[in-house]
């Protein structure tokens, strides 16, 4: 199995409006779809606005011609099989990375990659409760524990 991970860009509706990239120009393409901006991918111009979607490259991961469309079960079940799992995560991760980075005023750190510890953290969305709920929400939990 091919260790790299790679995306498929599609910026057109034939084989050749679609390009590989790698997971270091994934921030730059997710950015330039998102937000309309013309970016250098795989030594290529792309304008965001013509990008239809970013997805798993699923032709590296399987050895398909760029042309072949997958069908059959068996090419749904080679899919799974050979390529890397979390790549759709992936995609989504660096569409909030790059929403975080905007938000924060930090525009000029998209595409560079930059290691962001603060949204690597779990997040804590658990409120606390008040005492006294705390209190009867615990006296209703040992009611059923089992002994």
């Amino acid at each position: 199995m091919k260790t790299e991970l790679r995306f498929r860009v599609n910026y057109g509706f034939t084989a050749l409006e679609k390009i590989s990239i790698d997971e270091t120009e994934l921030e730059k393409a997710v950015y330039a779809h998102k937000y309309c901006e013309v970016v250098q991918l795989s030594n290529r111009q792309i304008n965001g606005k013509y990008i239809i979607d970013i997805m798993p490259d699923i032709h590296y991961y399987t050895g398909w011609y760029d042309s072949y469309s997958p069908s059959t079960g068996e090419d749904f079940a080679q899919i799974k099989r050979d390529c890397p799992e979390g790549l759709d995560e992936m995609i989504k991760k660096y569409r909030e990375k790059i929403d975080y980075l905007i938000s924060t005023g930090r525009k000029n750190l998209i595409g560079k990659n930059v290691s962001l510890p603060e949204l690597d953290q779990p997040r804590e969305e658990t409120k606390q409760l008040p005492a006294d709920l705390q209190k009867i929400s615990g006296d209703i939990a040992n009611k059923f524990k089992i002994n």
